[in-house]
């Protein structure tokens, strides 16, 4: 059986690149998989700035990612509202 692919964005504020953030989603991702073999989970990791244009040009080109989490700024309802998408 293929492995499903899941592209998960991780938001979460970080712009100096520091890796605690991506660590702990490293660790949850490792514990998912082990109990869904069948998924497979492809983080993208990038600072809050950095992952905010990238949704805005994925909900634009309609490529945005399966999942996100975000845990600072502003709601993605309102980025994508501006960005004309809803």
């Amino acid at each position: 059986m293929t492995a499903t692919t899941v592209a998960f964005v991780a938001a979460c504020g970080v712009d100096d690149g520091a890796s605690d953030q991506s660590a702990k989603f490293d660790r949850i991702i490792d514990e998912f998989t082990a109990q869904n073999p069948n998924i497979e989970i492809e983080l993208l990791s990038a600072p809050y700035a950095s992952a905010k244009q990238q949704l805005l040009t994925g909900a634009a080109s309609k490529t945005l990612p399966d999942a996100l989490a975000r845990s600072t700024g502003e709601p993605v309802l309102g980025m994508a509202t501006r960005s004309g998408t809803t």
